[in-house]
């Protein structure tokens, strides 16, 4: 049984979560790619704080057509938005990132971020399912943009 290990700021933080043979990577020791599990409980948590924005909103605009503009907005500004400006609230809560495939240091542009978030609305869940063959658990969004996650731990940004 090994022990999930994570970046933050500080350095490595272990993880109380037990999980067989982790993807590393070859180049960065400590870094590991996020398995399906944790970007799924990702998508749950984004998908609840959406859903919360679109029954909160309503109640501040008494406007119809103002509430639905906002309520289309949130859903297509959310994701690729954060995703290459920071991070989505679901990224931050289960402690990954999204990151350049070519240099882990660096955000996704805005275009790939909108490229990633397409493809993964088109593909559904089969894009997640392509994880487990791919280098570095990328899904078919992740390869489409460029991009792949990274785990770095909760509090990091």
């Amino acid at each position: 049984m090994t022990v999930e290990h994570s970046l933050t700021a500080e350095g490595p933080e272990e993880s109380s979560l037990p999980v067989a043979e982790i993807p590393r990577s070859p180049v960065l020791p400590g870094l590991t790619y996020p398995y399906v599990w944790r970007r799924y409980q990702a998508m749950i948590v984004d998908t609840l704080f959406i859903l919360a924005v679109v029954l909160v909103a309503p109640l501040f605009l008494q406007d119809l057509p103002a509430a639905r503009i906002v309520l289309f907005l949130a859903v297509m500004v959310y994701e690729p938005v954060l995703t290459a400006c920071a991070c989505t609230v679901g990224h931050r809560v289960v402690g990954i990132r999204v990151r350049r495939a070519d240099d882990l240091s660096r955000r996704i542009s805005l275009p790939a971020a909108y490229l990633r978030w397409s493809v993964k609305w088109l593909l559904g869940i089969i894009s997640l399912f392509s994880m487990r063959a791919r280098n570095r658990y990328r899904a078919l969004h992740d390869l489409a943009a460029g991009s792949v996650m990274i785990n770095v731990g909760r509090a990091a940004t």
